[in-house]
């Protein structure tokens, strides 16, 4: 009997990780895509490359913004330091920043295969390397996934340090020796460097030591990742004279919505993964059931991780929050998914299991399966338009963005623009970080006095917008109104160039009296 249960969950699982393994050419294609396109995606790219180009110039992030350029420096320094060893100041690129971020999320995907695999001791091999490959293909086909393995953002990489330190930390049980505790804490301590709350790995770490009553050893786990983080984190500080803590902390508490949770992204994460989520939920019972009768439940580490990132998705509701909110949330959600397949698998095939255990064991087996293979068929027809949703390049996007490069070059002097890049190819200055500065506007922690007096002067010669200044009624969150109202008096449109959804119109404009000129 066990040898058929087990033939048929190798049969169910490996046509499961075949409907998988086909959308997964979707990130892909984003990673190819995103690479060779010279351009912006996401609003924050650009200024992501001018860090890392200062650092190879070597100049020092984390400056006042009391006086030009207006610019913030939002995270750590360790992803735009590795992609420093990449720039080349004469002809700057977003490319090897977006490879880094690729191969980033295919190192998370691989830390969660070997996390599973390594985990399945016990269950025949074929049928643990099949368990394995479903919880790194359910992340990889996720959205989040799919939209921010192609941008030049921190989260990807501190993502994968962390997955990368967890495998180590799991590895082939649940008691890491000291030598594993080391390695592990220090690739947190990368993660931490790279992005500021990838703390959430160290996080599930810590309170298995402490469940596992192993004190001592959750003390210098404690010890050491509270000095590994505020050693770098003080010298910074010092070095930068207070801007690293102004940049990194003061800047970042932004306000936050907290209706945005349930109007917009409880629905969309109920919608896209809601049988997932329904198989977490008999997981997370069945594994409750066991720990009230003391048999064999849920492994700890995957489970602990899979609670906190899930606690993380609240904050989502900050100002400017995007699916880079709910990536490790997606990653510790297939992470769990993986590691309760292969205790029920264990229990299942297990024949000193109590007979009750074995079939309450196949029933959630059962269950979970027919959850994941709908969640399978059902991203096999929504991931095409995910990926269609996604910010992507093409022939009027390019032919958009060239002619944005010909007007800039046709109008010397400083200029404005909400996608850096286009300053940045063409060697101007940077000026303004507009979505941040005006959130600090906003807050009360920037005066922006100085700089609209430079645009009630129309210093700059050109403004490159997605906000319409023109239109009152349309939603802005790049200038302050205060601002925007400077721009509207004393600028007027020169062209708008229209792009293909969801990529957002390009609006030129130039000081008043200058067009045609």
């Amino acid at each position: 009997m066990t040898k058929i249960f087990s033939l048929s969950m190798l049969i169910l699982l490996l046509g499961l990780a075949v409907v998988l393994g086909m959308e997964t050419r979707y990130p892909i294609y984003r990673i190819q895509e995103a690479a060779s396109y010279p351009y912006q995606l996401d609003a924050e790219e650009g200024f992501i490359l001018k860090q890392a180009m200062r650092l190879a110039d070597g100049h020092m992030l984390y400056q006042s913004i009391d006086k030009p350029p207006y610019l913030v420096d939002n995270y750590p320094p360790l992803y735009p330091a590795l992609w420093s060893l990449f720039v080349d100041q004469t002809h700057p690129s977003l490319a090897a920043g977006r490879w880094i971020s690729g191969a980033s999320g295919w190192i998370a995907a691989a830390a969660i295969f070997l996390m599973i695999f390594l985990a399945a001791r016990g269950v025949p091999f074929l049928l643990a390397f099949a368990v394995a490959l479903i919880p790194p293909m359910l992340f990889m086909t996720s959205y989040a996934f799919l939209r921010w393995v192609g941008y030049t953002r921190v989260d990807m990489l501190a993502l994968a340090l962390s997955l990368v330190g967890l495998a180590i930390f799991q590895g082939r049980g649940n008691h890491p020796n000291r030598w594993q505790q080391g390695v592990a804490i220090g690739f947190f301590l990368l993660a931490a460097l790279t992005k500021q709350t990838a703390v959430l790995a160290a996080g599930a770490c810590f309170l298995q030591l402490l469940l596992q009553k192993k004190w001592r050893n959750a003390l210098g786990f404690a010890v050491a990742m509270a000095v590994g983080i505020l050693v770098p984190y003080g010298t910074l500080v010092a070095v930068t004279h207070g801007g690293y803590w102004k940049h990194v902390v003061t800047y970042n508490e932004n306000v936050m919505s907290w209706n945005e949770i349930w109007i917009f992204w409880g629905p969309q994460l109920w919608q896209l993964y809601h049988f997932l989520w329904v198989a977490a939920l008999a997981f997370l019972g069945w594994g409750a059931w066991n720990t009230l009768r003391k048999n064999a439940s849920l492994p700890t580490l995957p489970t602990l991780y899979f609670l906190l990132t899930f606690a993380s998705i609240v904050t989502v509701a900050k100002a400017g929050s995007a699916e880079n909110y709910v990536l490790e949330p997606m990653a510790g959600l297939a992470l769990f998914l993986g590691a309760s397949l292969v205790a029920l698998l264990r229990t299942t095939l297990n024949y000193d299991a109590p007979r009750r255990s074995r079939i309450i064991a196949v029933s959630v087996t059962t269950l979970s399966f027919s959850l994941l293979l709908a969640h399978a068929i059902f991203f096999y027809q929504v991931e095409q338009i995910l990926f269609m949703r996604a910010p992507r390049p093409n022939g009027p996007t390019y032919a958009a963005d060239n002619q944005v490069m010909r007007i800039l070059r046709e109008r010397p002097g400083r200029v404005l623009a909400e996608d850096p890049i286009y300053a940045i190819l063409d060697g101007r200055a940077l000026e303004f970080h507009n979505f941040i500065m005006t959130q600090l506007t906003l807050e009360k922690k920037w005066d922006e006095t100085p700089f609209l007096k430079s645009v009630q002067e129309r210093q700059f010669s050109l403004l490159i917008a997605h906000t319409d200044i023109r239109n009152e009624d349309q939603y802005c969150n790049r200038y302050s109104p205060a601002l925007r109202e400077m721009l509207r008096q004393n600028y007027e449109l020169l062209k708008t160039l229209e792009r293909p959804q969801p990529l957002q119109p390009i609006y030129l404009f130039v000081p008043k009296g200058t067009v045609g000129k």
